[in-house]
């Protein structure tokens, strides 16, 4: 049985225990190279560096991985993080997975959410092209457990259905604020935006991406299971389908951000909008909660967005 949690390590301590891969990097210094992990069980993460045979350790362990780790914990940064004294994997068999994994807790609660919203789509070719989504029970299988994100916002299992609902609602809550936009196309393409996501990210423990995540990418992979359903539908109106298919394109905003076209509709660039909202909200309050957690005030400096976050409490 798993006896030691992420969410109770803290520096100065000590540290023997069992933890998932959930990233890895081997990263340079003056004498060579060093293993960087992000380790990880369902109470959270915690960065963790090996020293030693550091080339070799990371050619036999992928992500996903479950790991027995001895060694210390230390500060870091201001943020805790176990020095690797001693390392050896673990058989998944002999585990209860469900320790070692971030998944949502209520799916079936938001998953009931997205439907009720789901259901208020009226457009008769919209309605009869989700249903053929919800109807399909491989498809929903695949996307109740997807993550929506490798790391960044909603990086976990389930989180692909939370961030779906999330935008799904947002749509029904902006679309009257915007009376010549499409409520029922916003509503669909909330839906559909990052179904690719089940593809393009992949792994039973930790997220990566797949060879078809990394080779197509999710919005490809999107669009081609948006252009196989309508086909299922006879005389799908033309228009509407490229419409819908043009939410899909452009949904990440920008050509840098690897969608191939940019957001040309009052449509596409409420969703656009919705999208990174939700995404960099639920990423910062991620992350205040976390740096709260170890009674800090700024959190640690983010790459991704070139900053610290403050997670300071209002007066």
């Amino acid at each position: 049985m798993k006896k030691q949690w992420v969410n109770e390590l803290s520096a100065p301590g000590t540290v023997s225990g069992q933890f998932a891969v959930a990233a890895k990097s081997l990263r340079e210094f003056t004498r060579g190279r060093f293993l960087s992990m992000t380790l990880a069980d369902r109470t959270g993460t915690i960065a963790a560096v090996l020293w030693d045979d550091a080339e070799a350790m990371d050619r036999s362990l992928k992500i996903g991985d479950v790991i027995r780790v001895e060694g210390s914990v230390q500060e870091y940064r201001d943020s805790p993080q176990i020095k690797i004294d001693r390392i050896g994997l673990v058989d998944k068999g002999t585990v209860e997975l469900g320790d070692y994994r971030e998944s949502l807790e209520n799916a079936a609660e938001v998953e009931a959410r997205l439907m009720a919203r789901l259901d208020t789509i009226s457009n008769p070719w919209l309605k009869q092209l989700v249903g053929l989504f919800l109807g399909d029970a491989e498809f929903m299988g695949h996307f109740r457990q997807a993550a929506a994100a490798k790391r960044w916002h909603h990086g976990f299992h389930g989180g692909l259905l939370l961030h779906t609902t999330e935008l799904v609602e947002l749509a029904a809550a902006v679309a009257p604020l915007f009376p010549r936009a499409d409520r029922d196309l916003l509503l669909a393409g909330a839906f559909v935006h990052d179904i690719g996501k089940i593809d393009e990210l992949e792994g039973e423990l930790g997220v990566d991406y797949s060879t078809a995540g990394r080779l197509l990418g999710h919005i490809v992979i999107g669009n081609q299971m948006v252009i196989d359903r309508i086909r299922r539908i006879k005389d799908f109106p033309g228009t509407l389908a490229m419409h819908l298919q043009h939410l899909v394109l452009s949904h990440q905003g920008e050509l840098a951000f690897a969608s191939p076209v940019v957001p040309k509709s009052l449509e596409a660039i409420l969703l656009h909008q919705m999208d990174d909202l939700n995404a960099q909200a639920n990423a910062f309050q991620r992350i205040i909660l976390d740096t709260r957690k170890r009674d800090a005030e700024w959190s640690d400096y983010q790459n991704i967005i070139d900053r610290q976050i403050w997670a300071g409490e209002q007066k």
